[in-house]
This record gives structure tokens, sequence and C-alpha cells, in this order.
């Protein structure tokens, strides 16, 4: 491959694997949202949204009316069940069962417009998603030879993609398993690892100071912190399932204020566990300013850490407001894009 056509090669492959990473942040942003609402069964079903491709705004659109149409798959509430239509047709004056089947993959027959558009959104973003990694994939495909790791990589981030949207299946047949739930989360982290680890290979990273003893330092410490944060996301996601179930329990719009006191032991081991992640992620900084005394990299995850402890503290004595939640999230997703990215660069400086 030429160099003018290798550059704009890895500068749309860059372009996409960059809104790729946006857009991941946007789904786990929204996911977040859906899981602070309470919002996860919004929609009944999956992929589409009570049987339709635009999910309803209003009770009348899934309820029973005499003379009226329905298309195959479409779900109505009806008896405290869904009821999913079997064929296409035109009701009479009186309900006839027989054109109806009871939806049996969960009991959750609850119409809340704000939840299913809240979901809705949710499932957009993650459709968005597989736009850009679609492309990227098939520009990966037309240099497999010359380049069959871009390649490997890709597919890797398109198998992460396809196993959150299968887990977001069950997820919803489950009627939002508690296990699952975690692995949907890990499953997220793991596609933004990818993606970041791919975009570093297409996208040219800059001059770096030649100090082998550094480097290695630099990538001792990037990968001490991203192990300790994997598992503060696991920590903090079974947290978030123990506050699911609370959720469920009482209700949305129910005091949080005694909510604290529910929660096993987990919350206080997530709690002290930003401790280990603050003082690795000043040894990072301090070993990566010394390699590369320009670069912003890891004082913006060391404020990083610092805010999401901000906001945990927050939650925790706060009684864990809602609106705090997605920002929390967020902000541990780009840390872990930073800290990914800074292991990227010091492993690519050493091979």
């Amino acid at each position: 491959m030429e160099h003018s056509t290798k550059t704009s090669f890895n500068s749309r492959m860059a372009w996409l694997l960059q809104a790729a990473i946006v857009l991941t942040f946007m789904v786990m942003l929204a996911g977040s949202v859906v899981r602070a609402t309470g919002s996860g069964m919004g929609c009944p079903d999956w992929p589409k949204c009570f049987g339709l491709l635009i999910p309803p705004t209003d009770v009348e659109q899934v309820t029973w009316h005499a003379n009226s149409d329905y298309s195959q798959g479409q779900m109505i509430v009806r008896d405290e069940a869904l009821w999913k239509a079997n064929m296409d047709f035109t009701t009479a004056e009186s309900w006839d069962k027989s054109q109806w089947t009871v939806y049996t993959r969960h009991d959750y027959a609850i119409f809340n417009p704000v939840h299913t558009w809240i979901e809705y959104i949710n499932r957009l973003f993650g459709a968005l998603l597989g736009l850009p990694m679609l492309i990227a994939t098939g520009l990966a495909f037309t240099v497999m030879r010359s380049r069959p790791r871009l390649l490997g990589g890709m597919m890797l981030a398109m198998f992460f993609l396809g196993f959150e949207a299968w887990l977001g299946k069950l997820l919803v047949d489950g009627h939002l398993i508690p296990q699952q739930i975690t692995l949907h989360m890990v499953g997220a982290f793991a596609l933004l690892a990818v993606l970041v680890n791919v975009l570093r290979s297409v996208k040219p990273m800059g001059q770096h100071s030649d100090q082998s003893k550094l480097r290695v330092k630099v990538k001792r410490w990037a990968i001490a912190v991203i192990v300790l944060l994997a598992v503060q996301v696991v920590l903090g996601t079974q947290v978030r399932e123990q506050i699911d179930v609370l959720l469920k329990t009482f209700g949305v719009h129910d005091s949080r204020l005694a909510w604290m006191g529910q929660l096993d032991i987990t919350v206080l081991v997530h709690r002290s566990f930003s401790w280990m992640l603050l003082i690795a992620s000043w040894y990072l900084h301090r070993a990566y300013k010394a390699w590369q005394p320009s670069s912003p990299l890891t004082l913006m995850l060391l404020i990083g850490f610092v805010l999401i402890a901000v906001l945990g503290a927050m939650m925790y004595y706060l009684s864990i407001p809602a609106v705090i939640q997605p920002a929390h999230l967020l902000l541990t997703a780009v840390t872990w894009m930073i800290g990914v990215d800074v292991l990227v660069r010091s492993w690519q400086s050493t091979n």
C-alpha cells in the first residue's frame, strides 16, 4: 500500500473508530439512565418494542379495541398479561382469544411510556454503534493480507458487539437477571478496550522518548491501574445489582434514605477500593510524566479518578441520587479508555 493511500485509509479508519468509541460512551450513558430510572423493561420484547418498530406513546396503543387493525407480533396489555397478535387481522366487536397468544418469556406486563422511550433510545444508540463498526470491519477486510491484525481486532470488536446485543435480549427475556447485567457491563468495557487498541494501530501517536526503563515502568503501572479498575467496575456493578433489587421492590419514586443500610459489605469494599486506584494512578502519573513530560493523559486519568471518588461518596452519603449514577458510570468509562490508551502507547513503544 502506497504511503498516501495508507494515510488516507488510516484517516478513514480512525474517524470510524472514534465515532464508534463516542457511540459506545453514549450507549453506556443511556444504559445507566435506563437502570437509574428503572426503565429496563420499558420494551418487554427484543429487538422490537411491543412488537413495533416505533414504540407506543400512549396506553391506548397497547389496549385492545374493537374494529381495530393489529399486525402480527404486535403486543397489548390485557388482564395483567402481555398478549401477542398471531397474525395480521381486524378485531370484531368482541374479544377473540384465538387471535392472540400470551407472551410467556416473562410476566412483566406494565406500560410506562417514559420507561418505554428511555429504553428505546438506549437501543437506538446500540443500533447506531453498529454502523461505524460494520463499515470499519468492511474496510479492514480490504487490507486483510497486508494488515491481518487490524482485521483481527475489528472481528474481536464485532464479537463483543454481538455478545452485547445477544445478552441484551437475554436480559429482557429474563426480566433483568442480575448476573447477566454484570456480564453486560463487562462486555461493554471489553468492547471499549478493543476499539481503543485498534484505533491506536491506525492513528499515529507522535514521537515518544526512547527510555526503555521508564516505558517499562509506565507499562507496569498502567497494567496495575487497569486491573484495579476492572475489579472496581465489577464491584460497582454488583452494588448496582443490589440497588436494582431495591428499585424493583420499592419503586423508582421511593425514598432511598434507608437503602444504604440494606446493601452488603460489597459497597464498603467498593468504596475503600477507590483509594487503591488513586494511589496506583498517582504512581502511573509520575512515571508517565517522566517518560512523556508534555502529555496530559495521566493527569486527566488522575483527575477522573478523583471525580469518580467524589461522585461515589455523594451517592453513598446522599442515599444514591439517581441523577449522579449516569455521570459516575460515564466518568468510569472515560478513565478506562484513558488507562487502556496509556497501556497501548507504552506497549507499542516497547515492541
